[in-house]
């Protein structure tokens, strides 16, 4: 009994660690068919917190830099309302102060979209969704949005093929990437879609000047802008890659194969279709 009590001993040694709020420690491997599984629980926990910690932190920050502009030109604006030398002066305060309250709005429901997915899942949102016709609604919404640029559709699926998806999230990734080639595109855009392995894969590729093959990890992480001239929080590919996560799928950027621009692909099991 000796092996088993100093494992118990471990195990609650480690348990006092994480009430604690002592996430680096980990439990020592267990031979042992009673405590190994549940020193490997305990450690998955810990690498589980510690994300979420990290997470949080990061949010926080993020938040707190980017609440920072808007909110420095409110204070502005209202300074002019005090004393406005003019009716233009006074109408162009209203405007600003508008805009950046729809910014402000914009970058809390960003923020706390993001925060829901990295806390919690989608099994109660998933539904069984008709494939193409949910891909076709979204080149229809894109081509009137971005009305200045070519998209070019290519979808090569079975018109009655049902995924399983929440199909409120998997359109926000859609549009997203659909929004940022329109950001960067000179004038072209191909979407992709198909099914392989299993898998819906969709690509989005544009024209435009591409992603550094050193930034195509790094643009994934939250609050993270490569090119600061075009607005936004840099929250967009980092929501869309835990859409995918939560759907147990990925999404990447990789070389160009046609255009020459930016190219991101996602893809995510077909799953079971009631």
């Amino acid at each position: 009994m000796r092996p088993v009590w100093l494992d118990l001993v471990m195990v609650r040694e480690r348990a006092i660690d994480f009430t604690g709020g002592r996430f680096n420690t980990r439990a020592r491997e267990s031979h042992s068919v009673i405590i190994g599984p549940l020193a490997r629980t305990l450690n998955a926990l810990a690498e589980r917190m510690e994300r979420l910690i990290a997470a949080q932190r990061e949010l926080t920050n993020g938040i707190s830099h980017e609440l920072r502009t808007p909110l420095a030109r409110v204070r502005f604006a209202l300074e002019n309302l005090r004393e406005p030398a003019s009716a233009a002066e006074y109408n162009s305060a209203l405007a600003s102060i508008d805009q950046d309250v729809t910014e402000l709005d914009e970058l809390i429901d960003m923020s706390l979209t993001y925060a829901r997915l990295e806390y919690s899942s989608l099994q109660s949102n998933l539904e069984s969704t008709l494939l193409t016709a949910w891909f076709d609604s979204q080149i229809t919404d894109a081509t009137l949005l971005y009305a200045d640029k070519q998209l070019i559709p290519q979808a090569d699926v079975d018109t009655s093929l049902r995924v399983v998806m929440d199909k409120r999230l998997m359109s926000y990734a859609m549009r997203n990437l659909l929004r940022n080639a329109s950001k960067y595109a000179h004038s072209r855009i191909m979407v992709g879609l198909s099914v392989k392995h299993g898998n819906v894969e969709i690509y989005v590729e544009d024209d435009g000047a591409g992603v550094p093959p050193e930034q195509r990890e790094r643009i994934f992480n939250a609050f993270v802008r490569l090119d600061r001239q075009t607005g936004g929080y840099g929250l967009g590919l980092a929501i869309t890659q835990q859409v995918l996560r939560a759907h147990h799928g990925r999404i990447a950027v990789t070389d160009p194969l046609t255009l020459g621009g930016a190219r991101f692909e996602m893809s995510w099991p077909v799953g079971t279709a009631a």
